[in-house]
């Protein structure tokens, strides 16, 4: 008795994979000409290129600041800027400073702003926070522009770049956090210009 074999069926073809191919909703397609891709290089170039870093500031991390409906200064009652102009050679105030975070008040898309936490350690040990925007650090430099001595005004250098388009992005906040720790380290710190009073009333108000 011969067995006979059964019959093969065709190979049947094999569909191909559609991922959206059930979708009911709208499928938007973004396309190139909505982003300024050169806008973007030359944002991310000012910043990779960026030498005016502080070397010895915190590694790039985001602490929150404690403000609730608006930046106040956190300056104890106890600490005062004395003048200290008969007593060596340098008259600052302050021995060291660092701009250790960031933090947005507000809603982003109903006018936010970013507020920057200096932290100003005096020449007595002492440490108090203050909380300021960048246009604060513009107001101060204008005020040291136009207050300061002629031979010392070479010393207040430019603030970093402002950038509308990567305001609140973490990498960019994180470089102007450093780039303005940079300068404000140091104004403060230079033996002239830590002591004007442009820079003691900023730092008090």
């Amino acid at each position: 008795m011969s067995s006979r074999s059964a019959p093969v069926s065709p190979a049947t073809p094999e569909t191909p994979f559609y991922p959206f191919a059930n979708a009911k909703g709208l499928l938007t397609v973004i396309r190139d000409e909505h982003l300024d891709v050169q806008a973007e290089a030359e944002f991310l170039a000012d910043f990779e290129d960026d030498d005016t870093v502080d070397s010895r500031s915190i590694p790039p991390s985001r602490r929150s600041v404690d403000t609730r409906s608006e930046a106040r200064s956190v300056i104890s009652q106890e600490i005062w800027l004395e003048d200290q102009t008969s007593g060596g050679a340098s008259s600052t105030f302050a021995r060291d400073a660092m701009i250790t975070g960031w933090t947005c008040v507000g809603d982003q898309k109903a006018g936010a702003y970013i507020v920057y936490d200096c932290a100003i350690t005096t020449k007595e040990g002492n440490t108090f926070h203050i909380l300021r925007r960048y246009n604060d650090f513009v107001r101060l430099r204008h005020s040291l522009m136009r207050t300061l001595q002629s031979n010392e005004r070479s010393y207040v250098p430019k603030l970093p770049p402002k950038s509308p388009l990567a305001r609140y992005r973490s990498v960019f906040l994180d470089k102007r956090r450093r780039a303005l720790q940079h300068w404000f380290r140091t104004v403060l710190l230079h033996p002239d210009i830590g002591s004007s009073q442009a820079l003691r009333q900023w730092v008090m108000e």
